[in-house]
């Protein structure tokens, strides 16, 4: 286990919260000592309020260092696209608006980490920059 996991945990989330266009959004982490009350699946809950740009996710300590440490990246990622979609599992006005938000800002970053781990350059492109559309991978 390594000494510091809290920290290299909130660095993946913080590390995703940006990828992901989340500049604006604040997210805290709560560390629990216990499992969730669930079926003791669960490693970690996102708690997002998308129109204030917030959240928490809560991380069951004991089932995250029962994991890979290569494995917390995805962890901290599927918590942060809880952010992206919670405007989706709302529902009603300006749904599919928030869908297609959600898959271009999906898109890009894996495009960015894929090509990360391809050791290529990846050019950033500036806020209001092509939007991906269904069939088209976004630039970056």
């Amino acid at each position: 286990m390594p000494k510091n996991h809290r920290t290299l945990f909130e660095k993946w989330v913080d590390r995703w919260r940006v990828e992901l266009g989340l500049v604006t959004w604040e997210i805290a982490v709560r560390w629990l000592p216990r499992l969730f009350p669930d079926d003791g699946f669960a490693i970690a809950v996102c708690y997002p309020e998308w129109k204030y740009h917030r959240a928490l996710i809560e991380v069951s300590e004991p089932r995250l260092l029962a994991l890979p440490e290569e494995e917390w990246p995805i962890v901290a990622a599927h918590e942060v696209l809880h952010c992206v979609m919670a405007g989706i599992a709302d529902g009603g006005e300006g749904g599919a608006a928030h869908e297609e938000w959600a898959a271009t800002a999906i898109s890009k970053s894996l495009h960015r980490f894929y090509n990360e781990q391809q050791g290529k350059t990846v050019r950033r492109r500036a806020a209001g920059g092509a939007q991906a559309h269904a069939g088209h991978s976004p630039e970056v």
